[in-house]
C-alpha cells in the first residue's frame, strides 16, 4: 500500500491544505484522481508520495490518465499563498467540472480562411527591433508599448512562431471573449489546427474536450481565450502573452480573486519562460514596476505601414447650443461625418459607455427620483422593454405614469445611453443596418457572435459601450464618434483618470488603421479637461508622468498595496458593528498600515443588504497578508487585494 498527499477541490474549513490518502498502486506526481471525503467525493490532484501517518486514510477511489505538470502545480501553490486564498478554490480554476461525464462530440465552428505562411509575415523595422530585443533580454517581464496599429499582432505571430519551432506551446490571453473571434482567424491562417479558443461562453462539453487536449497533447499548441485559459496545464508551455493588458476585466472579481498578470507572471517564472503584456496604454501600476527594474518596457511608436493614414480628430464642446443637432446629444459635425460614411459605403461606430435608454427618471414638479427599492440607486429606463430597470440588481419596475409624491404627471427621463442611441439613429437611418454591443446582448447578437458582419462591412452603423473599444480591427470604418468622452470623470476613485484615458484613447484607435481618409468626432461637456486633451492626443507618456505623481502624492499603487473588507448585513445596524469590530481586530494587529473608515461603500444597498468597507493601505504586502489571514471566516465578510477600484 502507498499513501499520498494530494490537493482536492473540496474546502476543508481551517484544515490542512493537504490530505492523506492510500492506494495499492504506484502513482505518479501530478495524477489527477478521485477521493472520499466524508459523505462528498471530490477530484484531486496528488502532490508527492509520502509515508504511513499514524491515523487511519481512505482509499483513493478512481485514477485518472491526466496530468498536470509540475510548474503549473507549483504556480498555483504560489498564487494560492500569493492571494491568501484556499489552495481547493485554485485547484478548481484547473480542473473540469466533471472528469466522468460522458460527452457527445462537439461540432466545429468552419470559416473558410486563406492559408499564410509564416515566411511571408512582413515586419516593419520597429517590429523586427521589439522581438530582437524580447529575444535577448534577462528579465522574464515585457511590457510591449505600441501605439494602436503598431502591428503588436504580428510580434506576437513570430515570436508564437519560433516557440513552435521549438517544440513548445504558446498561450495568448486577451480580455474580451469578443477579441478571440478576430485573434482567432488571424492565427489559424498561420497556424491551421494547432490553434485552441478556449473562454466561458464555450459549452462544458467543449471546455473538458480542450482541457482533454491540452493536457494530453504531445505536439505544441497555441491556446488563445479570455482569462480562464490562464488555468489549462499547458505541458511544455515556451511563452505567455497577455493583449491589452491593461484591461480591468483580467481581475477575476468571483473567489479566487486574482489579477491575470500576476499569476501569468509567477507560471512565466516558475517555466524560466517569457511574459510579454502588450498595450496601447498600459496599466499605470505595471509600468512603473517595469520601469523600475521588474520588467523591461519596449515602445512601438510608428503605425505597421507607412501607408495607414492618420485620422483627423476635432474635439467639440457639447456646452455650445450650436453643436446640438434634432438629436440633441449628437453634434452637427457628428451627424454630417455619419453622412459622408454611410454614403461612400463606409462604417460609422459610435462609442456612449452607458448602456439603457434613459439614467434617470424625474418628477419634473417636485424633482422626485425614481431608485430601486432594494438597491437605492437610480433605475435606467429601457424603451424596447417598456420598464425601468436596475444595473445593479437586475429588479425591474413598471413606468410610472405619475410621481407617487406629489401626484404630478410630469414624469420625465433624462440621460442617454446605448439603446436611446440606437433608437433615434433608426429613425434617422432606416435602410442602414444599425447593430448595438453593450452587456445587455444575448449571445447570439453578440460581439463574438457577429465579428465577420462587422469586418465584412454588414453593419453600417456599430454603437456600443466600452466592449467595442477594445482591439477591434475594422478596415470599413472611417467615422468615430465619441459621443461623451467626459463620462465617468467625476467618479471618486483613484484609478477614474486612467480609465477614461484608456478608453478614450483605445476608441481613438479603431481609425487610421488603412490608407483611407478616417474622422474622429469627440465630443465633451469638459473641453479643457486635461485627460481629454491628454487621451485626444494619444500622448500616453505625458499621462502617465502625471499620473504617477499624483499616485505618490496621495499613496496610492503602485506606491501603496491596497486591501478592500466588506461587510454586509440586513440592516444598517447589524453591518455597522459588524465592520467595527473589524476595524478593532485590525488595530489590534499593530501592523504600519493606514486604515480609512468604516464608511459605505460606494452602492451602500444592494440587493436589500448594507454593504460598508474598510480601505487599507500598506508599504509592505506582507502586512495585508496578516490581516487577512486574521479575519473570522464568515461569508458577511469578503476581501479584495489589490483591488483595480475602490467603487465595486
Amino acid at each position: 500500500m502507498y499513501y499520498y498527499k494530494v490537493l482536492s477541490t473540496l474546502s476543508i474549513p481551517n484544515g490542512d491544505s493537504f490530505l492523506t490518502y492510500s492506494f495499492k498502486d504506484l502513482l505518479q506526481n501530478g495524477q489527477v484522481v478521485k477521493v472520499p471525503f466524508g459523505k462528498k467525493t471530490a477530484y484531486a490532484v496528488v502532490y508527492k508520495k509520502t509515508k504511513k501517518p499514524d491515523f487511519d486514510t481512505k482509499d483513493i477511489l478512481k485514477t485518472y490518465v491526466f496530468f498536470i505538470n509540475e510548474k503549473f502545480l507549483k504556480t498555483l501553490l504560489l498564487m494560492a499563498n500569493y492571494y491568501q486564498a484556499p489552495i481547493n478554490q485554485c485547484i478548481k480554476l484547473a480542473l473540469p467540472k466533471d472528469l466522468d461525464k460522458k460527452r457527445r462530440n462537439t461540432k466545429k465552428e468552419n470559416h473558410s480562411l486563406k492559408e499564410k505562411n509564416i515566411k511571408d509575415l512582413l515586419l516593419s523595422e520597429q517590429q523586427l527591433e521589439a522581438i530582437d530585443k524580447i529575444k535577448k533580454s534577462q528579465k522574464n517581464t515585457t511590457i510591449l508599448h505600441g501605439i494602436t496599429g503598431s502591428g503588436k499582432t504580428n510580434v506576437y505571430i513570430k515570436l508564437i512562431s519560433e516557440q513552435l519551432k521549438n517544440n513548445k506551446s504558446a498561450l495568448l490571453i486577451v480580455p474580451e471573449i469578443a477579441l478571440t473571434t478576430q485573434l482567432e482567424d488571424t492565427l489559424k491562417e498561420y497556424f491551421k489546427d494547432q490553434v485552441l479558443t478556449y473562454h466561458s461562453s464555450h459549452t462544458e462539453a467543449m471546455k473538458f474536450k480542450i482541457w482533454e487536449k491540452v493536457v494530453t497533447s504531445k505536439t505544441p499548441l497555441i491556446i488563445l481565450g479570455a482569462r480562464s485559459s490562464l488555468f489549462l496545464p499547458v505541458n511544455n508551455l515556451g511563452i505567455v502573452i497577455i493583449d491589452e493588458f491593461h484591461e480591468p476585466s483580467l481581475k477575476q472579481e468571483a473567489n479566487p480573486k486574482y489579477q491575470t498578470q500576476r499569476v501569468a507572471a509567477i507560471l512565466a517564472k516558475e517555466n524560466n519562460i517569457k511574459l510579454i503584456l502588450g498595450s496601447a496604454t498600459p496599466s499605470i501600476v505595471d509600468y512603473h514596476l517595469a520601469k523600475t527594474g521588474a520588467g523591461q518596457i519596449i515602445e512601438m511608436t510608428k503605425k505597421a505601414s507607412e501607408s495607414f493614414k492618420k485620422p483627423s480628430i476635432e474635439v467639440i464642446d457639447m456646452r455650445k447650443k450650436d453643436n446640438h443637432s434634432q438629436i440633441p446629444y449628437l453634434s452637427p459635425n457628428l451627424l454630417n461625418s455619419i453622412d459622408q460614411s454611410l454614403k461612400n459605403n463606409e462604417q460609422v461606430l459610435l462609442y456612449l459607455n452607458r448602456k439603457g435608454s434613459a439614467t434617470i427618471t424625474l418628477c419634473k414638479n417636485c424633482g422626485w427620483t425614481h431608485l430601486c427599492s432594494h438597491c437605492h440607486i437610480p433605475t435606467v429606463l429601457y424603451i424596447d422593454k417598456n420598464k425601468l430597470l436596475c444595473n445593479i440588481c437586475g429588479r425591474s419596475y413598471k413606468i410610472p405614469t405619475s410621481c407617487p409624491e406629489c401626484k404630478s404627471v410630469e414624469i420625465f427621463h433624462r440621460g442617454v445611453g446605448t439603446r436611446m442611441l440606437e433608437s433615434d439613429l433608426k429613425a434617422l437611418y432606416p435602410n442602414k443596418k444599425i447593430a448595438r454591443f453593450d452587456s445587455d446582448n444575448n449571445l447570439t447578437d453578440s460581439l463574438h457572435k457577429r465579428y465577420h458582419d462587422l469586418k465584412t462591412g454588414k453593419i453600417d452603423i456599430i454603437i456600443g459601450t466600452q466592449i467595442v473599444a477594445k482591439g477591434l480591427n475594422l478596415p470599413r470604418l472611417s467615422t468615430l464618434g465619441i459621443v461623451q468622452a467626459d463620462s465617468g470623470l467625476k467618479l471618486p476613485d483613484f484609478s477614474t483618470n486612467e480609465r477614461v484615458f484608456q478608453l478614450i484613447t483605445q476608441a481613438i484607435g479603431r481609425v487610421g488603421r488603412t490608407n483611407k481618409d478616417s474622422r474622429i468626432i469627440l465630443q465633451t461637456y469638459d473641453p479643457s479637461n486635461e485627460i481629454i486633451k491628454l487621451a485626444s492626443q494619444s500622448d500616453y507618456l505625458n499621462f502617465y508622468q502625471e499620473e504617477i505623481i499624483n499616485r505618490k502624492k496621495l499613496g496610492f499603487p503602485p506606491f501603496r498595496f491596497l486591501l478592500k473588507i466588506t461587510t454586509n448585513y440586513k440592516t444598517e445596524k447589524a453591518t455597522i458593528f459588524n465592520i467595527k469590530k473589524l476595524k478593532k481586530l485590525i488595530l489590534d494587529l499593530n501592523l504600519n498600515v493606514d486604515i480609512f473608515g468604516p464608511a459605505p461603500e460606494f452602492y451602500e444597498l444592494i440587493g436589500g443588504k448594507y454593504h460598508w468597507q474598510i480601505i487599507i493601505k500598506a508599504k509592505n504586502r506582507k502586512d495585508l497578508l496578516t490581516i487577512i489571514q486574521h479575519l473570522p471566516t464568515n461569508s458577511a465578510i469578503s476581501y479584495n487585494l489589490d483591488p483595480m477600484s475602490l467603487l465595486y
